[in-house]
């Protein structure tokens, strides 16, 4: 986790080796520089802003893109007393790195959206040729029910082997 303390000026007067992992600036001394020299993130800046006037959620998710790399964050921010003769409280920030949890939960989307896909396709396929069937019944060739029968067998078979393939990956 990584923590930083800055002053209502937006000076740092606290930040721990974590930080690094988050923006490489902060692998210099960054104590006693402005916040907005060390994250660069409008986002972030915003959102200690918005906090400072009471307007935003103790916690809320940021997005860090710095170097063509993204970082996304669960910032949670308090405020805590100065010390010393400056009366305006700081502000303690924790910052905890859910970039995997994000990817995770982009795979995941795109994983329900293909098999969404897959099986939908032969789905409207049996659909399509069982409302044939019910409504021409006596209108339809025995030649073409039986390719119609063939069809929808041949499509239920493969919606089976795509839900015993699902049912494989849950185990």
């Amino acid at each position: 986790e990584a923590v930083l303390i800055v002053d209502a000026s937006n000076y740092i007067l606290l930040a721990n080796k974590a930080l690094q992992a988050i923006s490489p600036r902060a692998a210099t001394q960054i104590i006693g520089h402005r916040l907005e020299l060390v994250l660069h993130s409008a986002e972030f800046l915003t959102y200690v802003e918005s906090f400072r006037l009471g307007k935003a959620q103790p916690q809320h998710e940021v997005e860090f893109v710095e170097g063509g790399r993204t970082t996304w964050l669960e910032v949670t921010g308090t405020t805590i007393q100065s010390q010393g003769s400056s009366r305006a409280p700081w502000t303690l920030f924790v910052l905890h790195d859910i970039t995997k949890q994000k990817k995770l939960e982009a795979v995941r989307k795109d994983f329900v959206a293909n098999v969404s896909h897959e099986l939908r396709t032969p789905l409207s396929v049996i659909k399509g040729y069982v409302e044939t069937l019910v409504d021409g019944r006596d209108d339809i060739p025995a030649g073409d029910r039986e390719r119609f029968l063939k069809t929808i067998q041949r499509h239920t078979e493969r919606l089976n082997s795509l839900l015993e393939d699902l049912l494989v990956l849950d185990a």
